[in-house]
């Protein structure tokens, strides 16, 4: 049974800091509790039996698709984490159109790029990705709808 089974080793990944006194290591527990809550509120339910335009091969093409943009303007990974994250986080609360799902992935990259990247691709340079299907003010608006659903003044 389960209780014959030898315990697994843990490794402490903290013991190496026991003497150092700014890992103020009694607040460890506390760190990862807080993550783990932290974890646990914001992350994304399902989502997709509420877009009565959108299904998960749609979702998996527009993210295969921001992978390739993500590519071709050399971004850091967690600019593309975050993209997906806003672009998920949104669907959440936002019923979006077919036609638009491609406008709402370049306009949560505008915004994941200008929170993680230090020189952030202009809103032509999306425009231009996606083939001048939508336009600059367009992008804008996105992204200021985004920003409004998600709460992020």
């Amino acid at each position: 049974g389960l209780s014959k089974k030898p315990k697994e080793h843990i490794v402490d990944i903290d013991a190496a800091d026991v003497n150092n006194e700014l890992a103020v290591l009694e607040y460890v527990e506390d760190i990862y509790n807080f993550y783990k809550l932290a974890e646990t509120e914001t992350r994304v339910h399902d989502y997709i039996d509420s877009q009565p335009e959108i299904n998960e091969k749609m979702r998996a093409i527009l993210i295969d698709w921001l992978i390739e943009v993500h590519h071709k303007f050399e971004l850091n990974p967690e600019t593309l984490y975050l993209t997906i994250n806003i672009v998920d986080r949104y669907l959440t609360v936002e019923t979006s159109s077919r036609r638009e799902l491609q406008l709402l992935g370049i306009s949560a990259m505008l915004i994941a790029s200008k929170y993680e990247e230090i020189w952030a691709p202009e809103v032509n340079d999306f425009v231009c990705i996606a083939d001048k299907t939508y336009s600059h003010d367009q992008v804008l608006a996105m992204e200021k709808q985004i920003l409004g659903k998600l709460e992020w003044y």
